[in-house]
């Protein structure tokens, strides 16, 4: 007889229960024998094969059920949605930061990128002198030709009034002419003529014709100078070039940073004198001492040079016979034409170094000095090397575009910056560009750095890191130096090159 199923008893209902004919279950199950088949089903031996029977199927059932409970149990305990879901959270973020870095030994640059014009610079106007038309050779300084000042009253001829009540001849006969009280005359001072005195006037005609000026012939009584030489678009002019011709006779160029303000003659001292002096050595000229006095011998050498630019002369120098500039100077925009009165703008210049002007904005002023390095990129993507050689001393508000600021305001500020490029040929053809300078304030070799964006603040100020080790991780507070690239200079305890610091989210 056959053991009892260890499978205990049927859940599918009470011992005995039968399945539904209808149900799966009884297409398992053994068909019971009729009345008379010979099969004895009432006998125990049946009985017992008929009970495994049913509890074969439902054995199977419950198999495949207890699966399905097991993997919704594990489903619901991955999503957390049962009990406990935030301790495996918890536990999970203790693992370590979702991504990491590494701290490397490496070497900082801070640099920034910003606009820039490559050019000769600012071109500065050269207009015409009031002294160019004075050269008078008399030694006064700033004297006007003599027809472009008040004219002394001519003595009248036959046929001519003359109404001036300085001259009357009734004056002259109608009483003795009084006998004039001599004055000892100074030696720089120029006698005054005696207006009711015919001859005195005529003495003044005298001393009037016998000076000299730069305008002459009919120029000259007609009180117009006259431009008859002037350089073109883009001449560069060197020291003791001439800037431009006045009636054929050369305004030359002269190297300095003072502008000829008075008259040089002998006996002046000064650093203009100085200056002078040392022109004058420059071009070649010797027989004198270059100091700051101006005496003989500099007249005499002054004198050379006057002929050599076919001027008077007269061994003085006076404001206008000469144009300063710190030094050569290249021709921008000619104003003026040839055979126009000496007058106004005469044309604007600059210097014959191109260069590169960037107007920074005060954000980066820190980043800029004298000396500061610096690479050009070119529109042709060429790199040249650059060196900061000034900075403006006082930021300068740029203005708004017209329309762009309704309120009128002013745009951000700004620092004027130029830079020297010392190779000029890298510079190729270019003229003037828009350019990209890469400046370029600081460097720190080797050194610590971790990304920017792996610092965390401290609740009670500074930063620190979070350092990622074997045993957990935990914060370390660093000490920040060089931003640049993205990158941080760090240092502190425990941190060290190839060390893992988290990145927070």
């Amino acid at each position: 007889m056959p053991h009892p199923s260890k499978d205990g008893p049927s859940l599918g209902g009470a011992p005995g229960a039968e399945a539904s004919e209808d149900s799966p279950e009884a297409f398992d199950r053994p068909q019971r024998s009729v009345a008379g088949s010979g099969d004895d089903t009432g006998s125990a031996e049946g009985r017992g094969e008929y009970a495994r029977s049913l509890r074969r199927p439902l054995r199977t059932t419950m198999i495949v059920l207890a699966a399905s409970v097991v993997a919704g149990a594990a489903g619901l305990a991955a999503t957390g949605s049962l009990g406990g879901g935030d301790t495996n959270q918890a536990a999970a973020a203790a693992t370590g930061p979702v991504r990491t870095a590494t701290v490397a030994r490496t070497s900082l640059t801070r640099s920034e990128t910003v606009d820039g014009t490559l050019g000769y610079g600012d071109a500065t106007v050269v207009q015409a002198s009031p002294a160019d038309t004075a050269d008078s050779g008399d030694g006064n300084p700033g004297t006007p030709p003599p027809t472009a000042r008040p004219a002394p009253r001519a003595t009248p001829t036959a046929g001519t009034p003359d109404h001036s009540p300085a001259v009357q001849p009734t004056r002259a006969t109608s009483a003795p002419e009084p006998r004039p009280t001599p004055t000892p005359a100074s030696p720089s001072s120029t006698p005054t003529p005696t207006p009711s005195r015919t001859s005195s006037l005529s003495g003044l005609n005298a001393q009037l014709a016998a000076a000299t000026p730069i305008a002459t012939g009919s120029t000259a009584q007609s009180g117009r100078s006259v431009l008859t030489h002037l350089p073109g678009d883009g001449d560069v002019i060197k020291r003791g070039g001439s800037v431009y011709s006045v009636d054929d006779q050369k305004v030359p160029l002269l190297y300095g940073t003072i502008p000829l303000y008075r008259l040089l003659k002998t006996g002046t001292e000064g650093e203009d004198v100085a200056m002078l002096e040392k022109n004058l050595a420059a071009l070649g000229y010797t027989g004198f001492t270059v100091d700051d006095t101006y005496d003989s011998a500099t007249a005499a050498v002054v004198k050379q040079w006057q002929h050599d630019l076919g001027r008077t002369e007269s061994g003085t120098v006076q404001p206008g016979d000469a144009v300063i500039a710190p030094g050569a100077r290249r021709v921008a925009d000619v104003k003026a034409t040839l055979g126009s009165a000496l007058a106004g703008d005469l044309l604007t210049w600059t210097g014959t170094a191109r260069m590169v002007e960037v107007d920074l904005d005060t954000q980066y002023e820190d980043l800029v000095k004298d000396g500061t390095k610096a690479s050009v990129k070119l529109p042709d993507g060429t790199t040249v090397g650059a060196e900061v050689s000034r900075v403006g001393t006082a930021a300068t508000a740029a203005s708004s575009p017209a329309g762009g600021n309704p309120g009128g305001g002013t745009g951000d500020a700004t620092l004027p910056v130029d830079l020297t490029v010392k190779d000029q040929s890298r510079l190729g053809r270019y003229q003037a560009a828009p350019v990209e300078v890469t400046l370029t304030a600081e460097t720190h070799e080797d050194v610590l750095a971790v990304p920017v964006n792996a610092l965390i603040a401290r609740p009670g100020g500074g930063y620190a890191v979070q350092a990622v080790t074997a045993s957990g991780v935990e914060d370390r507070a660093v000490e920040v130096g060089l931003f640049a690239d993205g990158l941080v200079e760090v240092s502190g305890a425990g941190i060290t090159a190839g060390l893992k610091v988290g990145i927070p989210q």
